[in-house]
């Protein structure tokens, strides 16, 4: 068994619009997701080459928001690296960050991101979902002891 978890993401486009990208756990294998409002609680920290940049987090959230507006346009595109840890400890909140770099025609953006499943119980699924549509992403999965 693995203490941590890194999944590297590549490669990551939307099927249609500029939909957000997120995360939820499960503790049943994937049967289900937690997706009650105030299931979640995360933070992003975000810069961009058009001299715009912020933050955002909340407390009340159904998924971990890791960005909004992922590209769809054949040469956009962005990349992620999350590590999740202490993911199956069931006595502490699963907790998880991440680094992005996005690529679009007139824009790069840096994200990063971070959050937390607000009850401590041992997760054994991870669900990168979309808002709408559907996603394409290469992907590598790696333990760490």
């Amino acid at each position: 068994d693995y203490k941590h978890i890194k999944v590297v993401l590549t490669n990551i486009k939307g099927s249609s619009g500029t939909p957000s990208l997120s995360i939820r756990y499960s503790t049943n294998g994937g049967s289900s997701f937690n997706s009650s409002v105030g299931d979640y609680e995360f933070v992003r920290v975000y810069a961009f080459n058009t001299d715009n940049s912020g933050t955002d987090s909340t407390n009340l959230s159904s998924a971990i928001l890791l960005e909004e507006g992922i590209p769809t346009a054949a040469a956009s595109g962005a990349d992620l690296v999350m590590t999740f840890y202490d993911w199956q400890n069931s006595t502490s909140y699963m907790k998880c960050m991440g680094e992005m770099i996005k690529a679009e025609s007139s824009a790069i953006s840096l994200i990063r991101c971070g959050g937390f499943r607000r009850n401590a119980q041992a997760n054994n699924a991870i669900r990168f979902l979309l808002s709408t549509g559907t996603m394409t992403a290469d992907y590598s999965v790696y333990g760490i002891l």
